[in-house]
């Protein structure tokens, strides 16, 4: 089982959800943001409406593969979640203005 730390941001009005994840992957610690379209359905439940791979996805290496995943090394990666969120938001926002 790989460990990871995952939070999800909301914008526009949540209609699109950014979900920046860090786990512990065979290539080594990856950090992966992706943003989805939210939408309401007729029945009043909110979900995802395209695969993530046709809207924003970005994976990037950040460190070697953990050898040993603790509940500090979590820690430390809820801790980097905000700063990924913060370096990929200005692209994301160009990519889908508030409406």
């Amino acid at each position: 089982m790989s460990a990871k730390a995952k939070k999800h941001y909301y914008l526009n009005n949540m209609k699109q959800r950014v979900t920046v994840t860090v786990a512990n992957e065979p290539r080594g610690v990856v950090a992966t943001t992706i943003v989805e379209h939210m939408e309401t359905d007729s029945s009043g439940y909110t979900c995802a409406t395209h695969h993530v791979y046709q809207d924003y996805f970005n994976r990037s290496l950040i460190a070697e593969k953990a050898k040993r995943v603790t509940a500090k090394v979590v820690d430390s990666w809820n801790q980097q979640l905000d700063s990924i969120y913060q370096m990929n938001l200005p692209k994301i926002q160009e990519m889908y203005p508030n409406s």
